[in-house]
């Protein structure tokens, strides 16, 4: 797939994403909703490593605790995004 292709899906995709996800925020919160995008990306993950699964062999320590690390800034910066996204000013009615 292009690269520009691939940026504007994206970009498309988050653009979309408030939405659905302002709407789940303001039923049961950005925690709950953390949860189930968590579930949704481990499967995303597993569909795309399908058959790769000898890439995990290349892994050391180094690329461990820098990936553990990548994934826990990611999943912080979700939550804080989540989070604006319940309580920003063009929510509120």
């Amino acid at each position: 797939m292009d690269w520009r292709i691939a940026t504007a899906l994206a970009l498309i995709l988050w653009g979309v994403y408030t939405i659905p996800g302002t709407k789940a925020g303001e039923i049961h919160g950005e925690k709950v909703s953390l949860v189930f995008e968590t579930v949704a990306f481990a499967l995303i993950s597993i569909l795309v490593m399908w058959g790769s699964i000898g890439a995990f062999q290349k892994v050391t320590r180094g690329s461990f605790i820098n990936a553990s690390l990548m994934g826990l800034m990611s999943a912080a910066g979700l939550y804080f995004l989540l989070m604006a996204l319940r309580r920003s000013p063009a929510n509120m009615p």
